[in-house]
């Protein structure tokens, strides 16, 4: 993973703290396999107990 610039960018966000930044990378992740974001975050937090 250290010369995919995708983790790169992702690991540079996570140092600085940029929530929100992640979010938005995810988002689109998400939307360009044709999944819903927040349907599948909420799946993953009920697996959690959250």
């Amino acid at each position: 993973m250290g010369s995919n610039p995708l983790f790169a960018n992702l690991l540079n966000l996570a140092k600085s703290n940029n929530a929100s930044e992640i979010e938005a990378v995810a988002r689109n992740m998400f939307k360009e396999k044709g999944l819903d974001f927040d349907k599948e975050f909420n799946t993953f937090k009920q697996n959690f107990g959250f």
